[in-house]
């Protein structure tokens, strides 16, 4: 095999693995509480806290940082919750990239009790 061949069948297996992952997409967000069952805690309630260790940091998607994605932090007491909000992430496919967000080498802090 020439070098020329190698580099065609490189080219061709980069661009069908591009062409893959642009295929993917990530669950929308009424698709990822499907099969939630309980009540729904509002963007307030889950970010509030009165300490820095009422927080805890969870991805904030499918993809965590070692695949593109980013972190947020919630409140301890809605980890339950936020793991069956992720629940539904079997049929995601995350870019093999590591994540440069701040987020992602960040600590939660409690500031104005968010």
């Amino acid at each position: 095999m020439n070098k020329n061949t190698l580099f065609l069948i490189i080219g061709l297996l980069a661009i069908l693995f591009v062409a893959g992952c642009d295929q993917a997409q990530q669950p929308t967000e009424e698709e990822l509480k499907e099969g939630f069952e309980g009540t729904e805690p509002s963007t307030v309630e889950l970010s509030m806290c009165t300490t820095d260790s009422d927080c805890i940091v969870v991805d904030t998607s499918c993809c965590n940082c070692n695949y593109g994605g980013t972190k947020t932090a919630i409140n301890q007491n809605f980890e339950t919750y936020w793991d069956d909000f992720l629940a539904n992430c079997g049929d995601v496919m995350c870019t093999a990239v590591i994540s440069n967000d701040p987020s992602c080498s960040g600590i939660p802090k409690c500031i104005s009790n968010s």
